[in-house]
């Protein structure tokens, strides 16, 4: 029973925690790149796609969209803000086509 409850309750940790860190990600992203310019951008270069996601059992995880948000965290900062691209080329990057 006991083990039941911690389960449950960091079922729940993990799904407040994903909707935090998204929140955060997205008002960081607003903040620097501006939200109508955002919207304009996916409207242009959006391209959705025709199969579910390779990463879409993470989605079933707990914690496993959070660690989805660390990885685009990670991309953003090591390649192109290290490497002088801003941020808008990084919301460009995150709304193309995956080939």
């Amino acid at each position: 029973m006991v083990f039941e409850l911690d389960i449950i309750q960091l079922i729940i940790l993990g799904y407040i925690s994903n909707i935090l860190f998204s929140n955060i990600f997205i008002m960081y992203l607003g903040k620097n790149i501006g939200i109508k310019e955002m919207i304009s951008l996916k409207k242009e270069h959006f391209i959705p796609p025709k199969t579910p996601p390779k990463t879409l059992i993470l989605n079933l995880l707990p914690f496993g969209t959070t660690l989805l948000i660390y990885i685009r965290i990670f991309i953003l900062q090591f390649y192109f803000l290290n490497n002088g691209y801003n941020h808008k080329d990084y919301w460009i990057y995150l709304m193309k086509k995956k080939s």
